[in-house]
């Protein structure tokens, strides 16, 4: 996740959002077959015979420096293989939507967060135009 959303000064960290904590609750709430298709993904990056395969890399994705990770990601989202290019969407589209949806982030790209429809007052009954 911090791969996705790097950190900035005026920001909160993945951590501290707790997205992998996050997205391990989301997981858990799927169907299984969703689940398994998540882990064999989550696999398939972090996996040294399958970047060696894939990739030439020998070292897993965790394993990796911060630069490698992203030039591994990188390499996923322009690969001519489709399954890297979804992966990498799917990925990157449920650690940015986990990391943005925490309140805490919404001030760091100026956002206000979420209408009150609360404070929305009715019209009294029998009050006609």
């Amino acid at each position: 996740a911090a791969r996705v959303c790097p950190d900035r000064p005026d920001a909160p960290t993945t951590d501290d959002v707790a997205v992998a904590h996050k997205l391990d609750k989301l997981f858990a709430t799927l169907h299984p077959q969703d689940a398994k298709d998540i882990k064999q993904l989550l696999d398939l990056l972090d996996n040294a015979l399958g970047g060696l395969l894939l990739e030439g890399r020998i070292n897993t994705f965790t394993g990796s420096s911060a630069v490698k990770q992203d030039e591994i990601l990188q390499s996923w989202r322009t690969s001519g293989v489709t399954l890297k290019r979804t992966g990498y969407k799917a990925l990157v589209g449920l650690c940015a939507a986990t990391y943005f949806a925490d309140p805490s982030t919404f001030k760091s790209v100026g956002y206000p967060g979420p209408p009150n429809y609360g404070n929305v007052k009715t019209p009294a009954k029998g009050g006609g135009a």
